[in-house]
């Protein structure tokens, strides 16, 4: 996503809400024989029953949270000991994997049904290449999901593209995870071609290090992106446009605020630390275990690095060859010309599916080049 998605100015942007005014006096009149305290109705004396649903509410919320984490930590465990197995088992605990995240994602409404039959092969493919691109990818996905979730009152007032949840499409999952995958599929196919002719004079680990710092860039770029564009709406300040610095509403592609940048940064560095932590708790002898330059120790900087640098690229490619208009009949940023849409920004030359792709392409050609500088 190349919008940064952050307040609105009141005095430019915002329309006042009017409130219905035909309540009934007894709208406002207490119920007899109830009074309430603090955020709990009591029943009058002599009643049976209290209701506590704030806290049972609040209980039952608790309770899902540690069931999810704990299936999380199990799925990751099995995950793990699949990559000490045979390739077989690694293959169909990969796919096992895959699947769920697939469902889960639908389930939670955060991909559609081509984004989840996309994003199962995206899963499978990556997971069992390596236990630490595995770990990465998931992390990336659960991360992302929930920040679309936040604060989504106010993005569907700004943004018309807006989807309760996400519901990410096939486009929009191969163009955060297709390129990864592809480089994925080079790492599990290295060591069954070993032997063929046209590998005995490649350096491997130069182009396994080449293909997981891409790897690590190019999600560290989409997640710094998203991080940006979903966190940004707790800016106090309006956006500006990168190329001029002028204020500009709240949606606008090529956007920015201090907010974004820094969630940005933020968004890369936690996939670089992710990369790095399941590098360091991987099997022994794993693709991206200790030893490999991209892993533990540079995968953090490189993360920041990408998260930043692709941002920027983001922004600055969603500022000059992306469609950004007010359309002044929905009250909302629009990413295409149409009637009563006010021109903000931008040729309307690439979607905004296209600017994630080549922006997050770059970053990853980028730290490919860095990779294998040696």
């Amino acid at each position: 996503m190349s919008r940064d998605v952050t307040g609105i100015a009141a005095n430019e942007y915002e329309r006042p809400m009017h409130g219905d005014n035909s309540r009934g006096q007894g709208a406002h009149r207490a119920r007899r024989g109830r009074k309430t305290v603090g955020n709990f109705k009591l029943q009058a004396a002599g009643s049976d029953s209290i209701s506590t649903e704030p806290v049972e509410t609040a209980t039952s919320s608790l309770g899902k949270t540690i069931v999810s984490l704990a299936a999380l930590l199990a799925g990751i465990s099995v995950f793990w000991f699949s990559h000490t197995q045979a390739v077989a088992i690694r293959c169909l605990v990969s796919a096992g994997l895959a699947c769920l995240i697939a469902i889960g994602g639908l389930k939670k409404r955060s991909l559609d049904t081509s984004g989840a039959i996309s994003a199962f092969f995206v899963g499978w493919i990556t997971c069992f290449a390596s236990f630490a691109m595995g770990v990465t990818l998931i992390a990336f996905f659960i991360s992302s999901s929930l920040l679309t979730r936040l604060r989504s009152d106010i993005k569907k007032k700004t943004d018309e593209e807006f989807k309760e949840g996400g519901q990410r499409n096939v486009v929009q999952v191969l163009a955060n995870g297709g390129l990864p995958t592809l480089l994925a599929a080079v790492i599990a196919a290295l060591p069954f071609m070993q032997g063929h002719s046209m590998m005995a004079t490649a350096n491997l680990p130069v182009l396994v290090t080449g293909c997981l710092s891409a790897f690590v860039a190019y999600y560290a770029c989409c997640c710094g992106d998203t991080w940006a564009s979903e966190l940004g709406v707790l800016s106090e300040t309006p956006p500006r446009l990168i190329t001029t610095f002028r204020v500009v509403p709240a949606g606008t592609n090529g956007g920015i605020t201090l907010l974004g940048t820094a969630a940005s940064g933020a968004g890369g560095l936690f996939i670089g630390a992710c990369f790095s932590l399941a590098s360091v708790c991987a099997p022994a002898g794993a693709v991206g275990g200790a030893g490999d330059w991209v892993s533990a120790v540079w995968a953090v900087p490189l993360g920041l690095a990408a998260g930043l640098v692709g941002s920027t690229i983001d922004s600055v490619l969603g500022a000059t060859v992306q469609f950004s208009g007010y359309d002044t009949l929905k009250d909302k940023m629009s990413g295409s010309p149409g009637p009563g849409v006010e021109h903000v920004s931008g040729w309307s030359i690439l979607n905004n599916h296209a600017v994630n792709f080549v922006s997050a392409a770059l970053t990853s050609a980028l730290a490919l080049a860095i990779g294998t500088r040696g």
